[in-house]
C-alpha cells in the first residue's frame, strides 16, 4: 500500500527500483477454509537497499517472501497482484525461466540452514554444483568459487571446511554456510527469513554485521524478514509492519523504532525488553491475531486496539502521510 501523495515520486523512481510488488493477494485453499494470508501488499525496494518486514508470526511475512521466489505450493496458492523484480514479472515466469531466475537474480536463506543442504553430500561439492549449473563452469571452477566464498564469509579454515558434511558445522558456521551458498551465483537480491532466530545472541550480531558488509560491498538489496524489533534496528534502511496480511505502516529505522505511529507498530515497540525495565512487567498486546480465514471488513487491530471506535470495525483505513517517508494505515492516527 503506497501511499498516494508519493505516487508521483514512486513512478518517477521506477527505473532504480528492484522490486515493484503491487496488491498482492496470497491465499490457501484447504478441505475445510479459506486463508487470506497476504490481503492487498504495495512494497518497493530500491537498488542497493535494506527493508526489513516486521510483524508476529501469522502476519504474512514469509509468504510474501516466497511469493518473491515463487516457492509456494502451486495447486493449493492462489496469488493476484503484481509482482516484478528487475523489471520481470515474477508471477508469469515458466519453470525454466524461474530455474534461471532462482539463484541469478534472487536467492534465499532461511531460518534452519541445515535445510538448504542435502545431508549426504560435501558442502562444497553442493556450492560448487549450484555454481556448475547457473554459470555453465567445471566442478573445479565451481569449488574455487565456494572456496572464495567460504573465505568471503569467513569460515575459519575454508579449504578445509569444503570437504565436510552440513552436520558436522555449529549453528553459526551453518549459517555461513548458508550465506555462502545464497551469495554463489551473485544475485541482485537477497531474501533472509528470520536468518538468525536459532543462534545465540553473539553468533546473530555476528551474523546481521556480516551480512550488511556483504550488501555494501556487493551492492545487493536485502529484504529481512523478521518478529525481533533488535534486529530490524540493526540492519534496515526501511521498515514495514505487516499485521494480518496488509501493511499498515512503513518509514525509516528512525520513523518507526523512535516515532510509531500505528496503534500496533506502537505495541510493538512497547513490549520491547530493555536493560531500564528490569523487575517490571513487558506491556503485551492483549488478545490475539485474527482468524485470516475469518478476515473483518474494518481494521483486523481493531479488537485489539486501545483507540478502536465503531469506524475502525466498519471500514479498512487507507495510507495516511506522516511525513515525506512515512505513513501509517489507521482512522485514529490524531488519537
Amino acid at each position: 500500500m503506497n501511499h498516494p501523495a508519493v505516487a508521483g515520486r514512486d513512478e518517477a523512481n521506477a527505473p532504480q527500483r528492484l522490486v515493484d510488488i503491487a496488491d498482492l493477494h496470497v491465499g490457501f485453499q484447504s478441505p475445510e477454509r479459506y486463508v487470506h494470508a497476504v490481503n492487498g501488499v504495495d512494497l518497493t525496494l530500491e537498488r542497493g537497499e535494506i527493508l526489513t518486514i516486521l510483524g508476529e508470526s501469522g502476519s504474512g511475512k514469509s509468504v510474501t517472501l516466497r511469493t518473491l521466489m515463487r516457492l509456494l505450493p502451486e495447486k493449493r496458492a492462489h496469488l493476484r497482484g503484481r509482482v516484478n523484480v528487475d523489471g520481470r514479472d515474477v508471477l508469469a515466469m515458466s519453470r525454466r525461466e524461474l530455474s534461471r531466475y532462482r539463484g541469478r537474480s534472487v536467492a534465499m536463506i532461511f531460518q534452519e540452514p541445515m535445510l538448504s543442504f542435502d545431508p549426504v553430500f560435501r558442502i562444497g561439492d553442493q556450492i560448487a554444483e549450484t555454481v556448475r549449473r547457473h554459470e555453465g563452469v567445471s566442478h573445479a571452477q565451481g569449488l574455487a568459487r565456494a572456496l572464495e566464498l567460504f573465505e568471503m564469509v569467513r569460515i575459519p579454515s575454508a579449504k578445509r571446511r569444503l570437504g565436510n558434511y552440513p552436520h558436522e558445522l555449529s549453528g553459526g558456521m551453518s549459517q555461513r554456510a548458508m550465506i555462502a551458498l545464497a551469495l554463489s551465483c551473485r544475485p541482485k537480491l537477497l531474501l533472509a527469513d528470520e536468518p538468525t532466530t536459532a543462534l545465540d545472541a553473539t553468533v546473530q550480531i555476528q551474523i546481521l554485521l556480516l551480512l550488511k558488509e556483504l550488501q555494501r560491498e556487493l551492492g545487493m538489496s536485502i529484504i529481512f524478514v523478521t518478529h525481533d524489533v533488535g534486529v530490524a534496528n540493526e540492519v534496515s534502511d526501511r521498515i514495514v509492519v505487516m499485521y494480518a496480511g496488509r501493511i499498515v505502516e512503513s518509514g525509516s529505522v528512525g520513523e518507526i523504532i523512535g516515532r510509531p505511529s500505528h496503534p500496533y507498530t506502537i505495541g510493538l515497540m512497547a513490549s520491547r525488553a530493555s536493560g531500564e525495565q528490569r523487575g517490571q512487567r513487558l506491556n503485551a498486546i492483549p488478545g490475539a491475531p485474527p482468524d485470516l480465514s475469518l478476515l473483518p471488513s474494518g481494521c483486523a487491530f481493531a479488537p485489539r486496539c486501545p483507540r478502536a471506535v465503531d469506524t475502525c470495525r466498519e471500514t479498512l483505513p487507507a495510507a495516511r502521510e506522516v511525513s515525506v517517508s512515512h505513513w501509517a494505515a489507521c482512522h485514529r492516527l490524531e488519537a
